[in-house]
This record gives structure tokens, C-alpha cells and sequence, in this order.
């Protein structure tokens, strides 16, 4: 089989990354991707259930993913008011960043160093670095605001720059927010641009910012043929789908959604497979 109906295949295992989509929105809520560009909590929320994503098991993942959300939600209220109110306290009083997490009664420090009941147990907001992340992407969002009413939504800023042909620079933005690193960045991308249908504002040289190479994706990408670090292995991906005109998010999609459930998919198609 040629590469160009390799890549072809696997980009069409992006209608079963969609599935992930709509498990996202019923958990958020929400009925529309656009709902989230009115409300920073639903932006940060989208922000949280990719970046604690950090090469471990998913579903400890989520449960720290979980547990931060209950912490914030104790922290600031569960209403807009009261939640920008206290976040632009924390902001004021220098406790946001992950330069100021150890200052002395920092209530965020003090909210996310807390237990609470995920799924029915008792679970942690995650390591140190997860919580440094909090703190810095709060700070982030405080900093960038247009105003003290409100923080920045991160999904509207991202999708706003994106919009401008300014890929480049927020992907040093947000490679910038402690513990995100490039595969985080790449998966924020990605999907916001997916969402959004922002493809129309990418140039061909952008797209290596949108091929998240994890695990998953390094190990199909070398059985395929190509080798390199990570970074180099998302630019021959781009450039490969591009030369064989394919889409490059459907490919990284379904490559990882490939890869990542090969098992299962394995057997559910196992009557299909000669020995």
C-alpha cells in the first residue's frame, strides 16, 4: 500500500476522534463549541482537558483534571461574579504564577494542596507541576485581560490570533505557561483550529504547529517510515500530508486515535484478519 493511501486511511479514524469531542461537550455542558468563547471558566475548563494530559495514564489524568476543577470551583464560587471577583484578588495580591505559589497563606496553594471526591474517592489536584500550571495559567489570563472586568478568555485569545495568522507567536505564548511544552501546545492548536475551522488562516509552513507527536504518534509515524526527533518527525508528518494532499489535523487525529486504540480495534475487527 502506497504512503499517500496510508495517510489517507488513518486520517479517516478522525470521525472517531470526534466521539471525543461530543464526551467533552456533554461533560462541559454546553451544546455548541461557541459557548465557550462567551465564558473564561468554559475556556480554562477546555484549556485543563488538554493540558493535564502529560504522558500518563488518561484516567489519572483526568481524575487530577477533576480534582483542580472542584478545588477552583471552592475557591472562586460557581457563579460568574463571584468567580471574577476573587480570581483578580488573587491576581492583586501577587498569588497567581508559579513564581508566587509558595507565598505564605496563598489561598490558590492552599485550595489545590487539598483532596476531594472524584468518581467517589478521594483524589489529589495533581503533582507540583500540574498545580504550578494552574497558578501560571491563571496569571496568564489576568495578565493578557483587556480589562479588570473580566479575565481573558484563553480558547477566544487563542482562536483571535490564530484568526490574524499569528500561529507562530502564540505558539511561544502558551509554550511559555508552565509544564504545557510543545506537545501540550501542539494539541491546543490543533483542536482549536478544528473546532473553529480556522484552516483557512494557516500557511503551509504552519502546520507542523498542529502535529502533535506523542508516544502514540512517534510510534505509527515510524512504522510508516519516518524517523527524526518529535519536532522533526511533526514537520516530515506536515509536509507529507500536504504533498499527498491530505489534511493534516484529520491525520494527527486519527493517528493518535489510531495508534492509542489499536488494540481494541484489533479485536472488534479480528474476524477481517488472516492469520
Amino acid at each position: 500500500m502506497r504512503i499517500k493511501e496510508k495517510l489517507s486511511i488513518i486520517s479517516s479514524f478522525k470521525e472517531s476522534y470526534n466521539h471525543i469531542y461530543d464526551a467533552q461537550k456533554a461533560d462541559m455542558e454546553i451544546s455548541s463549541w461557541d459557548e465557550i468563547l462567551d465564558d473564561w471558566w468554559l475556556g480554562l475548563r477546555f484549556f485543563f482537558s488538554k493540558a493535564f494530559y502529560q504522558g500518563r495514564r488518561d484516567g489519572i489524568s483526568l481524575q487530577f483534571e477533576k480534582a483542580t476543577l472542584k478545588a477552583l470551583e471552592k475557591l472562586f464560587g460557581e457563579d460568574t461574579n463571584s468567580r471574577n471577583k476573587k480570581l483578580w484578588k488573587l491576581y492583586e495580591s501577587n498569588f497567581l504564577g508559579k513564581d508566587n505559589f509558595e507565598m505564605h497563606g496563598n489561598p490558590l496553594a492552599n485550595a489545590l494542596r487539598d483532596e476531594y471526591k472524584v468518581y467517589g474517592k478521594k483524589r489529589c489536584t495533581g503533582k507540583k507541576g500540574d498545580n504550578l500550571m494552574v497558578a501560571d495559567v491563571l496569571h496568564f489570563m489576568c495578565e493578557k485581560a483587556h480589562s479588570r472586568s473580566e479575565p481573558l478568555n484563553i480558547v477566544t485569545y487563542m482562536k483571535g490570533k490564530i484568526s490574524k495568522g499569528q500561529i507562530a507567536e502564540l505558539a511561544d505564548e502558551l509554550d511559555g505557561i508552565y509544564q504545557v511544552g510543545e506537545k501540550i501546545c501542539s494539541l491546543l492548536l490543533r483542536d482549536v483550529i478544528d473546532l473553529f475551522n480556522l484552516s483557512k488562516h494557516l500557511s503551509q509552513g504552519d502546520y507542523k504547529y498542529v502535529q502533535t507527536v506523542d508516544t502514540w504518534v512517534e510510534k505509527l509515524a515510524k512504522k510508516l517510515g519516518f524517523d527524526g526527533s518529535k519536532k522533526q518527525l511533526a514537520i516530515r508528518l506536515a509536509e507529507a500530508c500536504r504533498e499527498h494532499n491530505v489534511d493534516p489535523i484529520a491525520f494527527n487525529q486519527g493517528a493518535w486515535y489510531l495508534a492509542a486504540h489499536s488494540f481494541n480495534i484489533l479485536i472488534d475487527n479480528i474476524e477481517r484478519i488472516k492469520p
